[in-house]
């Protein structure tokens, strides 16, 4: 008996040790995620190229008032709206909508504002 529960704290140790090793990469892969999209960010910004994400997909114009569609997408706010007059389908992914509530996307119109004005004070 005092083998088997010395085997099974072993193996529960180990299984620790090695969610402890997965855990820490991933934090490690998030924190180079972030350092790399920072470093794209500041490439953009020096570039002055308009990054993809800031674009709305129906109109290829930078997106002034962001939202976000039930299909996960974001979109104009004008032009998500007639399309939604015209569609129940996702003009990403062509997939039913099951609803057609547009939330605002707060955080990527502060990126693009945010963008916006380096890219202005760089001209």
């Amino acid at each position: 008996l005092r083998e088997r529960e010395e085997k099974a704290n072993r193996i529960m140790r180990e299984a620790e040790e090695r969610l402890k090793r997965a855990q820490k990469a991933e934090r490690e892969s998030q924190q180079r995620s972030e350092a790399e999209k920072e470093a794209q960010r500041k490439r953009d910004r020096e570039s002055g190229s308009v990054p993809n994400e800031f674009m709305c997909p129906i109109t290829m114009e930078v997106m002034k008032d962001p939202v976000i569609a039930m299909d996960g997408h974001s979109y104009e706010r004008g032009a998500i709206q007639n399309w939604l007059q015209r569609s129940q389908k996702s003009p990403k992914t062509n997939v039913l909508l099951q609803s057609k509530l547009l939330v605002p996307n707060q955080a990527l119109k502060s990126m693009i504002l945010e963008w916006l004005e380096a890219n202005q004070e760089a001209r």
